[in-house]
């Protein structure tokens, strides 16, 4: 009877399901931006029974302010720059990721940029630890190739137009590890807010339309084409409030400086309000009646889907990644990429037709619910950490 029993104990032990697979999420970017917000968002959405996170920072971007009472474990770490000079301060940055590795028994690493695995790539080599790889832009060929990019089990992109751009400048890299999964938002965050106290504190309580653009202020954000076509929609008489939203992280506030002399120049100062960073980004969202995403270039788009998600239509550069969110006319219209004429043309069609406009609101929503829920993102991202650590669900 004991024999039996021992049996059937080495039976049930042998098909116990194996426990949560070990992740470390890496991210050194030292401040939140479009990537950064996508990670937060992707750890704190995972199943905690199926994947174990442990995500390793940058002090300076304060990331743990973003996972309060959260069951990730938090490791702040910031590296140097990797390079010759200072080979001691490399040295014994390398040596802690190793002790870290190896403590917490990760079975799977996460790097959240390219850049990142000149420091990942040899630890993991050496022990035996395989990595996914999120290129969140396209970078050059020549970063790819001194990061060795092709030793990494798998690499994934935010939007197609960005893997087939980065195999198109680099060849050499295995297609077959490629992989696109489109960003989301968490639509229980993301949604239409009551902004009729904002409107008042900020000035707007006079009923117009508020025409925005948010993000970070950079040039190939195309900014300065928003500016352009306030004043042009100004001079057909179009009354409108316009609104930017975002700082100059780039460029010590060159940038912010342009634009706000460029509204100056063009007599429309008064008309165009720079709100600066804003944390509040659902508010922001519903507060504007049109969100305009004038990039010169874009690799997915987030500042689309965190629109439609609060129930705000765009008119976005028919470029890269964007190409991908929606169809023209379907939460949105494009506009030729650097035209302020068609850009000034699309804005007016909303103006000229108030009905079609409401109705895009909710068609936007519908969008982003449909295809752009963070749920259905996060759960592509674990089905590629199973296949890739051999782990399953």
């Amino acid at each position: 009877m004991k024999e039996n029993n021992s049996k059937e104990e080495v039976v049930r032990t042998s098909h116990e399901k194996p426990g949560p697979a070990r992740v470390l999420f890496f991210s050194q970017t030292p401040f939140i931006a479009g990537g950064e917000i996508n990670l937060l968002a992707l750890v704190k959405t995972l199943n905690p029974h199926n994947i174990t996170s442990y995500l390793c920072y940058n002090p300076n971007s304060h990331m743990e302010q973003y996972l309060p009472n959260s069951n990730i474990h938090l490791m702040p770490f910031g590296l140097p720059r990797y390079q010759r000079i200072g080979v001691l301060k490399v040295a014994y940055a390398m040596g802690k990721l190793m002790y870290l590795l190896l403590r917490h028994k990760i079975q799977l690493v996460y790097a959240n940029t390219g850049s990142e695995l000149k420091y990942l790539l040899p630890l993991c080599r050496i022990i035996g630890i395989p990595i996914i790889a999120h290129i969140h832009i396209q970078e050059e060929d020549s970063e790819l190739r001194y990061i060795s990019v092709n030793q990494v089990q798998r690499l994934l992109f935010p939007s197609k137009a960005t893997m087939q751009g980065v195999l198109e400048c680099s060849p050499w890299i295995d297609a077959r590890k490629c992989f696109y999964v489109h960003n989301a938002v968490n639509m229980k965050y993301y949604y239409k807010r009551d902004t009729t106290e904002l409107k008042a504190e900020l000035g707007f309580g006079d009923g117009l339309p508020i025409i925005g653009v948010v993000g970070r202020l950079r040039e190939d954000k195309g900014q300065h084409l928003f500016i352009e076509m306030a004043r042009r929609l100004a001079d057909e008489g179009v009354k409108a409030h316009f609104v930017v939203v975002g700082g100059d992280f780039n460029q010590q506030g060159d940038y912010e400086d342009y634009l706000k002399k460029k509204a100056q120049d063009l007599g429309i100062a008064q008309l165009v309000k720079f709100l600066g960073f804003r944390s509040d980004v659902p508010e922001m969202m519903s507060l504007c009646d049109l969100i305009i995403v004038p990039s010169l270039k874009e690799p997915f788009g987030r500042v689309v889907i965190e629109a439609m998600a609060c129930e705000t239509p765009v008119v976005a550069s028919a470029v890269d990644g964007i190409l991908e969110i929606f169809k023209d006319g379907q939460g949105g219209l494009f506009f030729e990429t650097g035209s302020v004429e068609d850009l000034a043309q699309k804005v007016r069609y909303f103006f000229d037709h108030p009905d079609w406009w409401r109705d895009q609101k909710k068609v936007a929503w519908h969008v982003c619910n449909e295809l752009f829920r963070q749920e259905v993102h996060t759960r592509k991202v674990e089905e590629h950490i199973f296949e890739v650590s051999g782990s399953s669900v």
